[in-house]
């Protein structure tokens, strides 16, 4: 509904405000479904290192950016730990089992687990390592599983 109303010897309508939105309508709102989110899988890089040259030594973080979530046992392990940093996660690293070196010493950087941000994309070969990185489940194609990656459906 417009009303009339004369200002300045000017004629002019204005509209009402409308009423505020009751809970009933709020509620209604809230009940509806959100727009379809694309499921997201993990690309499994058995071979590459999702960190390298990002880390100065092991243990060290650099959050938001770079993530040390400790030691793990797994692939998989470290993959939850990625996991359950939510959506800050993109990629992870886990350092594999370790060996010895030359002269007998342990590998400082084994069963390290790492965590990296979405700002960077290095993925570097590294026999050792074990990555993997956050990606849309419709970008994976079939033959992807057959050439040795692996894909995960994150939950």
């Amino acid at each position: 509904r417009t009303q009339g109303r004369l200002q300045g010897g000017v004629a002019f309508r204005s509209r009402k405000r409308a009423h505020p939105a009751s809970p009933a309508m709020f509620a209604l709102i809230a009940s509806l479904p959100l727009a379809a989110q694309p499921r997201t899988c993990w690309e499994m890089k058995p071979g590459y290192n999702a960190i390298s040259r990002l880390v100065a030594a092991p243990g060290k973080e650099r959050r938001p950016d770079i993530f040390f979530f400790g030691e793990t046992g797994s692939a998989d392990a470290c993959r939850g730990a990625c996991e359950a940093e939510g959506p800050g996660c993109a990629a992870f690293a886990w350092m594999g089992p370790g060996k010895r070196g030359v002269f007998g010493g342990a590998d400082k950087w084994a069963r390290g687990c790492y965590g990296r941000g979405a700002s960077t994309r290095t993925m570097v070969p590294d026999k050792e390592r074990v990555s993997g990185v956050k990606v849309p489940c419709d970008q994976l194609a079939d033959g992807d599983t057959a050439a040795g990656q692996q894909q995960q459906q994150q939950q």
